[in-house]
């Protein structure tokens, strides 16, 4: 009989753990072994956007998700994750006779952990704050739900998931548990802080310059589509984190991005890389100082490998000019000297 795994004695680390979560969409921190704080700054409420990247992890360090907005959440509509943690002799049944019965969802450590979604239409999403203890039960039971339902919340996850991860699982938290929970957040002597900055809204720019209609978006990606690698030729990874950097400056929203990287994948031949793009537009996107991440170099570096310079000086450019909000460095313009073509 195979050996059951402690996962409380020997927990998933390290960055090919946070590879497991990352490619699912999930924004993460990394979680000091010792003292079971975050290693890292800057990933509270005003910075919704905020995510490590796996090889960013030292191999010690433990995996803890973040609430709030994120990839897999933007794909599904614009959803948040939110998790309720319940402690002590608090459980699941305890929960439900206070918000109802809820729907099975991804859970994790004999469920005590519970994540469910949070959709963009539910009254005070966006003004909603964490909550310890939300029905004040610590005190007389010595148990407690903690509410976790906005970015600067986080669980830490060890691998002891309840069936298996699996973030299909995961549902909407049904509206009449949302306002509940949001008379026991009021109950508790809350008041509304400022609204949670999110991404902006890059569509409500574009009357600062000129839009590109959808059929010519579609033209440019076919035109980047005749440089784009043959499938299994490698570098797809790379060249979708450094097409989704120089999308976020695009004036489109992510799923118009999503929407054209689309159209250029299905005319090459390439293999769908929607995650990449979307973290890196989001990484650039994030309110306050924007992370580094690929965009022109890397781009023009991978497709000069694999086609003819003028050809690919050509096709950036048309992209570079046409598509509204973009600013491309003086280098996309200029055809190199030297053909690293083969």
């Amino acid at each position: 009989m195979p050996e059951t795994r402690d996962f409380k004695a020997d927990p998933e680390r390290g960055p090919l753990a946070a590879c497991r979560y990352y490619n699912a969409g999930l924004r993460l921190v990394p979680i000091n072994p010792t003292s079971k704080g975050a290693c890292r700054k800057g990933f509270g409420k005003d910075a919704p956007y905020f995510c490590t990247m796996p090889e960013e992890f030292r191999e010690d360090e433990l995996i803890a998700i973040l609430m709030g907005p994120c990839p897999l959440g933007t794909y599904a509509g614009g959803r948040w994750l939110m998790g309720f943690d319940l402690d002590g002799e608090f459980r699941r049944y305890d929960l439900e006779q206070r918000i109802g019965i809820l729907p099975d969802t991804l859970t994790s450590k004999n469920e005590r952990h519970l994540y469910y979604w949070l959709a963009p239409n539910l009254p005070g999403r966006d003004d909603i704050g964490q909550a310890n203890d939300i029905f004040r039960t610590k005190a007389k039971t010595g148990g407690a739900c903690d509410w976790r339902p906005c970015a600067g919340g986080y669980f830490i996850e060890r691998g002891d998931w309840d069936n298996d991860f699996d973030v299909t699982r995961i549902v909407d938290l049904p509206a009449p548990a949302w306002a509940l929970l949001l008379a026991a957040r009021k109950r508790s002597g809350w008041k509304p802080a400022e609204p949670c900055r999110v991404a902006p809204d890059f569509r409500a720019r574009t009357d600062e310059r000129r839009t590109l209609p959808p059929e010519g978006r579609r033209a440019l990606a076919n035109s980047l589509a005749s440089v784009w690698p043959e499938p299994g030729a490698g570098g797809g990874h790379d060249l979708a984190l450094a097409l989704g950097g120089i999308l976020a400056d695009a004036l489109i929203s992510e799923d118009e991005a999503i929407e054209f990287c689309t159209w250029i994948w299905d005319a090459a031949g390439a293999p769908y890389q929607a995650d990449e793009v979307v973290v890196s537009m989001l990484r650039r996107r994030a309110p306050g100082k924007a992370r580094s991440v690929f965009g022109w170099p890397k781009l023009r570096e991978i497709l000069l490998e694999h086609n003819e310079p003028a050809h690919v000086t050509r096709v950036l450019a048309q992209f570079a000019r046409r598509m509204p909000g973009l600013t491309a460095p003086r280098l996309i313009f200029t055809k190199p000297k030297k053909n690293s073509f083969a």
